[in-house]
């Protein structure tokens, strides 16, 4: 989810200097990513904690591989 909050960030700038005029609403649109990566974060510290109520073991919630 950081790599893609990172990649939306940079094309909402390249955008913005690109198209002056879409200034305000790409600023709106960095709000929502950066809300949205937070929602991110606060999802995995709950399944840390999850973690650590069901096995008792303190770690780094992991997400499974996807398949490709």
């Amino acid at each position: 989810v950081d790599a893609l909050y990172d990649g939306v960030c940079r094309q909402i700038f390249l955008d913005m200097g690109q198209q002056p005029k879409t200034i305000e609403a790409a600023t709106h649109f960095l709000w929502v990513a950066h809300d949205l990566e937070r929602i991110a974060d606060r999802a995995t510290n709950i399944a840390e904690r999850v973690i650590f109520v069901v096995t008792g073991r303190i770690g780094r919630y992991q997400p499974p591989q996807e398949s490709k």
